[in-house]
């Protein structure tokens, strides 16, 4: 034992026995009845280090709870000083000794003079979980910085976030940005004012904006010119584009029967023989709402894909040639839209029927050998005629 915890130490045990003498308790062996002393009782002392504080308990051999003066000290300092309660139970607050001290003196002096002083060594190794205890840093704002208010027993900042902290509040402005203020309205210097006049003409604002002003005032603002169907917005004023058909926002469209070309609705008739003969060349006319389709565009896909062009006369005719058999697809165009689509089927040409060979002159063949048989019989008839005419001379 060092020098300065053994100095500690015996100051101690002198400071325990002055308490114990003045309270009328000895120390060692009480006196008996009959003047003689008997050996003092051990204790039993159990210390928990929790994160709730550290438990000192205190019972006899038996278990019982045993009121005594509990100090705790290292070798530099001492720590804690307090009596137990009737249950024999003294509580030391978290870190009140520092977490990791070692060779922590705990003395116990029991207030009854049965029992023996004991002194114990622990470490204090306090649970890895643990925070410790703050005491508190204020009790009201006035302990505080006065950018600070006291909230669960310390100072933290006032939380202000469109305003300026005085005397541990928020005192707050009118406003912060524009959206706080009324729509004809601007945030200066955290105060809602008037917003100027943006414009007093149309001419100050963008060609796609006009200048709305308010009945009764001088001035007014730069609004979006609405935009409706099938126009556009020119010298901050819509213009509708008057077109019959279009593909733009808005515009129409045509009957299903018509095409849209140039913002026109197109109604083409395109005529070919549906069938034909390869070698042939039919007639075809294309019509444009119901007149000749003069000069207009047409283009033949033949049978193998291959294609080719051309135009129509001054009365919307053409000629198509069919080279192959097949199927030849036939478009009628207009600034390179398809006005009508259609397909002429090609045949191959009949084979010439073969003449008819002339048969030669005569008697059908079964005619002759029927002839020839009964020729044989006459034949026969007269030779056995003739036979029976010599037998009787």
């Amino acid at each position: 034992m060092s020098a300065t915890r053994l100095f500690l130490f015996l100051g101690l045990i002198a400071l325990f026995t002055s308490v114990a003498f003045a309270q009328g308790y000895g120390y060692g062996y009480p006196e008996s009845d009959d003047g003689g002393h008997h050996e003092l009782e051990a204790i039993n002392v159990n210390v928990q280090v929790l994160c709730n504080g550290t438990t000192i308990t205190v019972t006899d051999g038996s278990g019982a709870p045993v009121n005594s003066m509990i100090m705790v000290a290292t070798a530099t300092a001492i720590y804690y000083q307090q009596e137990t309660g009737d249950d024999g139970i003294a509580i030391l607050p978290y870190g009140q000794v520092p977490c990791g001290s070692s060779d922590v003196e705990v003395i116990v002096n029991p207030r009854d003079s049965r029992y023996k002083l004991e002194t114990i060594y622990i470490d204090f190794n306090c649970p890895a979980d643990c925070q410790p205890v703050q005491e508190p840093q204020c009790r009201a704002d006035s302990d505080c910085p006065a950018t600070q208010q006291c909230t669960d027993g310390q100072c933290v900042p006032v939380q202000c976030g469109c305003g300026m902290v005085q005397n541990h509040q928020c005192v707050a402005y009118d406003c912060c940005s524009d959206s706080q203020c009324a729509a004809n309205e601007l945030c200066e210097n955290h105060a809602c004012n008037p917003k100027p006049a943006e414009c007093t003409a149309d001419a100050q604002c963008a060609a796609a904006k006009y200048c709305d002003i308010p009945a009764g005032t001088a001035g007014g603002s730069c609004k979006d010119v609405t935009i409706g169907d099938c126009g556009k917005v020119e010298n901050h004023a819509f213009v509708p584009y008057g077109y019959e058909c279009g593909t733009e926002p808005g515009c129409p469209s045509c009957p299903q029967d018509s095409v849209c070309v140039d913002h026109k609705c197109v109604q083409a008739e395109l005529s070919c023989p549906s069938t034909g003969t390869v070698g042939d060349s039919k007639p075809c006319e294309a019509t444009e709402n119901g007149v000749p389709c003069a000069n207009c565009d047409y283009m033949v896909t033949d049978p193998t894909g291959k294609e080719s062009s051309g135009k129509t006369d001054e009365d919307g005719n053409f000629d198509l040639p069919l080279t192959i058999k097949g199927t030849y697809t036939i478009a009628l165009l207009k600034d390179g839209v398809v006005l009508k689509l259609i397909q002429v089927q090609a045949f191959p040409e009949a084979a010439p029927e073969e003449p008819v060979k002339p048969t030669s002159p005569g008697l059908d063949l079964g005619v002759m050998v029927a002839l020839l048989f009964v020729l044989l019989l006459l034949a026969v008839g007269l030779v056995l005629y003739w036979r029976s005419r010599g037998s009787k001379k």
